[in-house]
């Protein structure tokens, strides 16, 4: 599970870098920005994929 999960976040810190590309970064002064925008798509949507992962496996 531990390398699912890993995988999980991997793959959705990669697609939610497509939502930061239309800011088109040109310098550092944008990265807490992107890294932000990142955290905010990508957790709740790890933690939704968790979850549905869990209730699936109960079920």
């Amino acid at each position: 599970m531990k390398n699912l999960g890993l995988l999980v976040f991997s793959l959705l810190a990669l697609f939610s870098s497509a939502a930061m590309a239309h800011h088109s970064p040109a310098s550092m002064e944008h990265l807490v920005e992107h890294l932000l925008l990142m955290l905010a798509i990508g957790l709740p949507l790890f933690f939704g994929f968790k979850y549905l992962l869990k209730r699936n496996r109960r079920d």
